[in-house]
């Protein structure tokens, strides 16, 4: 039996989905802007600023990378999660799966092996396809039905929201070399 509509906890479940949706978001596209981005001035061919320039195995295997080593897990382990999340809290799991999922990224961007980095890409895939069914079904719990298209479209806002957040971290990083 459904529980009583929370008006205040379900927006702010809607809230922290939100949050993990751009997130998600902002990784997958930073990887791309990331790849393309040249340094200015004193960064300027610096393997620390430039990833190219840290792996130039990409010049080879990016479209692996970005393509293929990352969609082919994201598309099906997001149904691997959609079943996993029936019958487990949905909650944590979508907190487990945004906290490995930051993790994929920082080791992506301390290790300097090629392999290390294209496991973290697989995995990476994996991680964020399973934000996707956890944070409809999660709209489902908190939301009735009449709410429920407003609430997912709100999520579906945080897709472009975390590309263009990644998009802006390239252009700050370009303006101010942080």
């Amino acid at each position: 039996m459904k529980s009583k509509f929370k008006p205040y906890y379900a927006y702010f479940v809607l809230a922290m989905v939100l949050m993990c949706r751009m997130m998600v978001q902002w990784h997958w596209k930073g990887f791309g802007f990331a790849y393309g981005y040249t340094g200015t001035g004193e960064q300027f061919g610096d393997k620390f600023f430039e990833m190219s320039k840290f792996y130039p195995q990409l010049k080879n295997w990016y479209g692996l990378l970005a393509g293929l080593l990352y969609t082919v897990p994201y598309s099906f382990f997001g149904l691997v999660a959609g079943k996993i999340s029936d019958g487990v809290n949905r909650k944590l799991f979508l907190g487990i799966v945004i906290a490995l999922s930051g993790l994929t990224m920082g080791v992506s961007g301390f290790v300097s092996s090629f392999a290390v980095f294209s496991v973290m890409r697989i995995f990476s895939g994996m991680l964020n396809s399973a934000s996707n069914p956890l944070s409809f079904s999660l709209i489902a719990d908190y939301f009735p039905p009449e709410k429920r298209a407003t609430a997912n479209s709100l999520i579906q806002a945080g897709n472009y929201i975390g590309g263009g957040l990644s998009s802006l971290t390239i252009i700050l990083i370009s303006m101010y070399g942080w």
